[in-house]
């Protein structure tokens, strides 16, 4: 699952091609994901119909593995499986990413080690305040 701009892409059709056989993936366009969570729907009744008329087909086809092809996607992880009938595994880039994060502020000194606290700032360029407010309920919850 991806926005149709990462379809398109090269990297996409790079990555597949280096991890497996490119005819056992399926490139499924989802650009309502993007739309809906921007308008701070990620919970909302239209995001749940959305992702069933999208899943309608995979019903009774099983798919093994979807992989959350866009930052926007992991939100809304839970409501993909609820629109599916049976458990399927997901694979998100956020892993790879802290993962590569990591390794770049280790090479340039940056990383801190141990616990310490510090502060997390949040950015938006959308000047409708509720795709933050969505994010922020999701995500901004205190470390333990």
């Amino acid at each position: 699952m991806a926005t149709e701009h990462t379809i398109q892409g090269e990297r996409l059709h790079q990555l597949i091609s280096r991890f497996g056989d490119p005819s056992q993936f399926l490139l499924l366009p989802s650009p309502g994901i993007v739309r809906l969570l921007e308008a701070g729907k990620g919970d909302s009744p239209e995001m749940e119909d959305y992702l069933h008329q999208l899943l309608l087909p995979y019903q009774k086809e099983a798919i093994s593995s979807i992989v959350l092809g866009c930052t926007h996607f992991p939100f809304v992880k839970e409501q993909i499986q609820k629109a599916l009938p049976y458990p399927v595994q997901f694979f998100d880039g956020a892993e790879g990413t802290a993962k590569e994060t990591r390794h770049r502020l280790e090479e340039r000194g940056l990383l801190k080690e141990g616990v310490q606290k510090g502060e997390v700032v949040l950015f938006s360029s959308n000047e409708d305040s509720s795709l933050m407010e969505a994010f922020y309920r999701k995500n901004c919850r205190p470390f333990s």
